[in-house]
């Protein structure tokens, strides 16, 4: 489109309004800016994702103990079974934690492209009122 409307209007004799390339060039920084956040955020999160996969592992192996000796914790006494209780919520509350930073760091990579996107669609709509209201005004050239 924009090679299509340097030809129209250097066929007709025109000079470039370089207004009418401020949304192409909006896209054309866009896209590298979301590629270096999202570049820029891959190592903690693979730091985080790596964390909470050890944490999984501790909590399954808690669990895992648990589940397979369930019959024998009915012989357990109460500090016994009070202990084992303990190390099951420390387990299970830290790989929680983890958890829910990991997948809040992994949302929010999604989530700031997202409003990075929306946030120049604005722009570009708020740009496209301004220059159609002054070409309705007769300010602007008649080109939109």
């Amino acid at each position: 489109l924009l090679v299509k409307s340097w030809r129209k209007r250097m066929a007709a004799g025109q000079d470039l309004a370089m207004e009418n390339f401020i949304p192409a060039l909006v896209l054309l920084l866009l896209i590298p800016l979301v590629h270096v956040i999202v570049w820029s955020r891959r190592k903690p999160l693979t730091r985080m994702l790596t964390k909470r996969m050890r944490g999984e592992e501790h909590w399954v192996a808690v669990f895992a103990w648990v589940a397979e000796n369930g019959r024998k914790l009915c012989n357990f006494g109460t500090r016994e079974f009070a202990n084992i209780e303990t190390l099951f919520n420390k387990r299970s509350s830290a790989f929680v934690s983890i958890h829910g930073l990991a997948r809040d760091y992994a949302n929010d990579g999604k989530w700031i492209t997202t409003w990075i996107c929306h946030a120049v669609y604005c722009v570009m709509l708020a740009w496209g009122a301004f220059k159609l209201l002054n070409t309705r005004q007769g300010i602007g050239s008649s080109d939109f």
